[in-house]
């Protein structure tokens, strides 16, 4: 029930359009890097506890493709949000054929048990650049780092 509470909250947060335009989700893709730095220590740590991943291993597997993937949706943000002309149909001769990217809607990302950071919040980048919403439901196999990802998200995004 808690999930369906949360999806609902997300999908009228999402029909306000608060979400849409570039420079929030230019903002909302930095803010968001900026507290998976501040909080990696905690989340190595819940790593650790919850999977007996090193610092090293959880980083390269883990911590490491999720700053890379931030990095990327930051620089490729405003191409993936422009208009695309795509080629013309003899159906549709002649005429002119654009893809015009939009949003979604509110989005269900769970995330399982031996990948939790990665699998979790690396969907959580997608959804943002496009503009949709998101409720995240970590795995409570690792419950350490569910932990950590709900007061990051939960304490920093509406």
């Amino acid at each position: 029930m808690e999930i369906q509470n949360a999806a609902e909250k997300q999908r009228e947060y999402f029909f306000s359009q608060k979400a849409y335009p570039y420079q929030v989700r230019k903002e909302n893709l930095k803010k968001l890097y900026n507290l998976l730095k501040e909080n990696e220590p905690k989340f190595l740590e819940a790593m650790q506890k919850d999977l007996g991943k090193s610092g090293s291993q959880a980083y390269g597997s883990e911590i490491g493709i999720v700053y890379k993937e931030l990095r990327k949706a930051q620089k490729k943000l405003w191409s993936w949000m422009k208009p695309r002309r795509v080629c013309d149909t003899l159906a549709n001769f002649p005429s002119s054929n654009y893809i015009y990217p939009s949003p979604y809607g509110s989005i269900l990302i769970i995330a399982p048990w031996n990948y939790p950071y990665l699998l979790c919040l690396d969907p959580l980048i997608g959804a943002i650049a496009g503009g949709n919403c998101a409720v995240l439901k970590p795995s409570e196999l690792t419950p350490n780092v569910s932990k950590v990802i709900e007061e990051v998200i939960n304490n920093n995004f509406d």
